[in-house]
């Protein structure tokens, strides 16, 4: 039983590390689009103008 426990306790170590990681790379992501956007907006300002 002892090592069913610890077996599912590593298992949500893991899953934790895979969230944590799909975070920060949605956080990446999230930076880059942002990023894009405004250059996009930054681009039309200056056509229109």
């Amino acid at each position: 039983m002892r090592h069913l426990r610890e077996s599912i306790n590593n298992n949500m170590d893991g899953i934790n590390l895979a969230l944590s990681f799909w975070e920060a790379h949605n956080e990446v992501h999230r930076e880059v689009f942002l990023n894009a956007a405004r250059y996009r907006q930054w681009q039309v300002e200056a056509y229109v103008l």
